[in-house]
């Protein structure tokens, strides 16, 4: 009860049980994480809906991924590509990703100078 000349401080919401809270810092913190990782990832998708082969990208270093690490030097990794994508497969170009960026590998010289040469204004990140 409440006197005369006592004020009375009445809260809208209970209070929030320890157990309660963690989770919904959990919840909170989920979200966030997984908006991150669709927000990083968004790009993976480019090359495969302009119908381009393209090597399969990893979270969060799309195909550099061994570079970064250490685990290889980037003419290893550039040897490998061409071997897999070009003499194998015997493709002309293959799409790849540094980090979030959608990059294009052309491995044939023809397209190479046409790129450079004619159609250098819709490549203009070279």
């Amino acid at each position: 009860t409440v006197q005369c000349g006592q004020t009375a401080i009445l809260s809208a919401t209970p209070a929030l049980h320890p157990s309660r809270m963690f989770l919904e810092v959990v919840v909170a913190l989920l979200a966030i994480a997984g908006s991150l990782y669709f927000y990083l990832t968004r790009h993976f998708n480019y090359w495969k809906k302009k119908g381009i082969v393209y090597i399969q990208p990893k979270f969060p270093f799309g195909t550099v991924q061994d570079q970064f690490l250490g685990k290889t030097d980037a003419g290893s990794a550039g040897q490998k590509i061409y071997n897999e994508y070009r003499k194998e497969r015997g493709l002309k170009y293959v799409g790849g990703f540094m980090f979030q960026q959608p990059s294009l590998l052309v491995f044939d010289l023809d397209i190479c100078k046409q790129i450079l040469t004619k159609d250098f204004h819709h490549f203009v990140a070279r």
